[in-house]
């Protein structure tokens, strides 16, 4: 059953391939039953009240209904190497990144197919896990405890053997439930009791040479019209150069929470308003 690809594909045109920022807060936990299905249904009606919408269906409801949803009998299941390249070298304080490299899961059932992706990096850099850890843990681990007939709540307490490896186990979970969306023929939002809306998207920004070529990229990203640009920063790459941003573009910077020591002193110093760092 379990088909082994290795591999990769490298695309030659790189104009639009630069690294965006979406982090969704399901892909590295595990969301089927227990606090996990609590937090997810609690996210969804937090996120379409926040957006002011009504959600269409109880999340709660929903997703407590997946616990007792049986596995289909899966007649493939893939796992492939993809590597993206950015526009751009990707820096950060820990590492510099010149091409996205992800692991995808393909699962085929009865003529329905799906797709899932592990969010691990290739280096263990920014995470624990990477996609060779990954690759490791769901093909010895977690694809062995897969059984046809076996509900996803008694799936999720097979996989608590495993200890940690979230990402690995998120990437197997999520192939299932787009696999069972495309078997009922209903989005993946319905399935998990989440209404259809609109997603804003944001520009990630890695550590610049200059202060001129960051205002230059954070100009880039604001006439593309993404809602959030997120900058990188380091110690002596910090204050002076979140003031220039903030600066030049007062009317696209934003409150936000700080994630690190460094960015509560840039926040106390440029002011209460400032464009979201990590």
């Amino acid at each position: 059953m379990l088909v082994n690809v290795e591999g990769s594909y490298m695309p030659n045109d790189r104009k639009d391939h630069g690294k965006s920022s979406n982090k969704s807060g399901f892909s590295r936990r595990s969301f089927l039953t227990g606090a996990g299905l609590a937090a997810t249904a609690a996210l969804t009606a937090d996120r379409a009240l926040a957006s002011g919408n009504t959600p269409t269906s109880d999340p709660a409801s929903a997703t407590a209904g997946l616990e007792s949803r049986r596995l289909s009998k899966l007649d493939h299941l893939e796992l492939i190497v993809v590597k993206l390249p950015f526009v751009a070298p990707f820096g950060t304080s820990v590492h510099v990144w010149t091409d996205k490299e992800a692991l995808l899961m393909r699962v085929g059932s009865g003529g329905a197919e799906a797709w899932g992706e592990c969010v691990c990096d290739p280096d263990p850099f920014y995470a624990g896990e990477t996609t060779t850890t990954a690759r490791h843990i769901i093909k010895d681990f977690l694809i062995p405890l897969l059984e046809p007939g076996i509900t996803l709540g008694e799936l999720d307490a097979r996989f608590r053997r495993v200890r940690g490896n979230y990402m690995a186990k998120a990437t197997l979970e999520n192939a299932l439930l787009n696999l069972m969306a495309v078997q009922d023929g209903i989005p993946l939002h319905r399935l998990l009791g989440a209404p259809a809306k609109k997603i804003m998207s944001g520009l990630s920004i890695g550590l610049q040479d200059t202060k001129k070529n960051l205002l230059a990229a954070v100009e880039e990203g604001v006439n593309k019209g993404y809602h959030r640009i997120k900058l990188k920063i380091k110690k002596g790459q910090d204050i002076d150069w979140v003031a220039a941003v903030r600066e030049r573009f007062p009317a696209h910077t934003s409150n936000g929470r700080p994630q690190t020591a460094t960015t509560r002193l840039a926040m106390r110093r440029c002011s209460r308003s400032w464009m979201p760092l990590t």
